[in-house]
Parts: C-alpha cells; structure tokens; sequence
C-alpha cells in the first residue's frame, strides 16, 4: 500500500506527489490567520517533497499555519537548522514534528532557543 503522499507505479519506486488537500488546507488557514505562506514549506506541499528545510517565518502566525500542517505533509526530513523562534514557537514546533508519523531525520543545528538558551547557558 503506498504511503501517504505517495504513488506506486508497477515495477518502481514510491514517487512523491502532491497534497493538493494539505495544501489547500494550509493556505485557508493562512488567509485566516491573516499571513502568507511559509513559502518552502507550500513549496513542499506542491511538490509532494520528502525533505524540506525551515530557516525562517515572517509572523508568529505563519509558524503556528505551519506547525498545524506540518503532521499531515508526509515528510521524512525536516531541518530546522539555524531557525530563531520563542519558547511557545519551539513546543508549537517540536509539538507537530512528534506527530509527524514518517518523520526520519529532524536537523536542529545552530538553533536559537531564545528563552531557553538563555537558561541554559
């Protein structure tokens, strides 16, 4: 049975798809949030991409469209590498990659854990 995202094709591999609900979804949720898209991940819902990479978001609202999503993208690979957010923005964050069933390999180098490292340090 394919994965979700995924499409089998007698005799190959699982290519990926797009998520045309997913990504529908994300956008009306956007537009009521009242913020754009977080342009690589619409891009990873377009494409049906495995891997995707989240540097930055221009609104607090546009990291909790993502965070909601995010479970129902199909990712295998998420890098958060280098990426600034508050404390909430990071359980809101690491919240929806917990539930992100196919998610392999999460990247959080050079993170910024705003309140957090602060603690820390």
């Amino acid at each position: 049975m394919p994965e979700h995202g995924s499409v089998q094709y007698p005799g190959s591999y699982m290519a990926p798809v797009a998520d045309r609900a997913a990504e529908q979804s994300y956008l009306e949720l956007c537009k009521q949030l009242g913020t754009g898209p977080c342009q690589p991940f619409l891009q990873c819902l377009q494409q049906g991409s495995r891997a995707c990479k989240l540097s930055e978001f221009d609104q607090e609202e546009q990291l909790y469209a993502t965070a909601t999503l995010l479970p129902y993208a199909g990712l295998q690979e998420l890098d958060l590498s280098g990426l600034q957010l508050s404390l909430d923005g990071w359980v809101s964050m690491l919240d929806s990659c917990s539930k992100c069933q196919g998610l392999q390999v999460l990247s959080l180098k050079s993170c910024n854990l705003g309140f957090v490292g602060e603690l820390i340090q």
